[in-house]
């Protein structure tokens, strides 16, 4: 059996070329040309995302330098700091100490001064003895008993002075 061409075979087949021919033209083309859209736009959307990505990048290095900054001026601020407390604490001990010398100084010139009034005090008291028992001695008469009691109570009335 031969193949035989039946008129409506042909048809059929000229039906579905000319249908072929008007699905490439009508529908492959756009078809084709909404593919390429998509991938045009996924492209240029990736290229954006690693656009973003890269300021992100450079965004975060900007902060991490600003923070490197901002802890080495933290640490300089720190140091001055101490430095100054240092030398703030260093004056204060120094003014203290001119300020001990200062008070030792005076309490040695106010003793010094209580000493020698208390010297002329004692000087003053001893003369007024010797005046009052030169009196009584040119009162009495000068036997050596009369002058032994009289020293005795001299020496009585003499308080213990310590002078340095």
């Amino acid at each position: 059996m031969l193949l035989q061409l039946d008129p409506t075979l042909l048809v059929e087949i000229f039906n579905f070329l000319i249908l072929l021919f008007f699905l490439r033209w009508a529908l492959w083309k756009p078809l084709m040309q909404t593919l390429e859209n998509r991938r045009n736009s996924i492209e240029s959307k990736i290229k954006e995302a690693e656009g973003i990505n890269e300021e992100a990048k450079d965004l975060k290095a900007r902060y991490e330098e600003q923070i490197a900054k901002a802890k080495d001026e933290a640490q300089k601020i720190l140091k001055e700091a101490a430095s100054h407390g240092e030398r703030l604490k260093e004056q204060i001990l120094a003014e203290a100490k001119e300020e001990v010398s200062r008070i030792r100084k005076q309490a040695e010139q106010d003793i010094e001064s209580e000493k020698e009034r208390a010297v002329a005090q004692v000087k003053s008291y001893l003369v007024d003895l010797t005046i009052q028992s030169t009196r009584k001695i040119l009162e009495n008469s000068l036997d050596k008993g009369t002058q032994e009691k009289l020293v005795v109570e001299f020496m009585r009335k003499i308080p213990e002075i310590h002078v340095n």
